[in-house]
């Protein structure tokens, strides 16, 4: 797992066991409230948040990076994004 971080950008990427990718996409549509959205899908996409919160977001199997522009979120959204990007992190160590 791996965060970068710049004054303009905050991405996280993780590489895990493909395996664990199902337990991941359920955990980020949980974290998210996105409805199933990650469900068992490749996605390379730009998703707005019901907080509207725009995060690109690109899956696939035993993959994922999350890019978030701060100038385009208010401060709550990189806050929450960033504290996601922990939670990944753990919930990946934990489990």
């Amino acid at each position: 797992m791996k965060v970068h971080e710049t004054a303009s950008v905050y991405q996280f990427s993780a590489s895990y066991n493909k395996e664990r990718t199902a337990d991941l996409q359920h955990y980020l549509d949980a974290k998210l409230h996105t409805n199933n959205f990650f469900r068992h899908r490749r996605i390379n996409t730009t998703l707005t948040l019901d907080d509207a919160t725009n995060v690109y977001v690109k899956t696939s199997p035993g993959r994922l990076l999350i890019k978030l522009k701060k100038k385009e979120n208010d401060r709550n959204a990189y806050l929450r994004i960033k504290q996601l990007g922990k939670d990944i992190r753990q919930h990946l160590a934990d489990n």
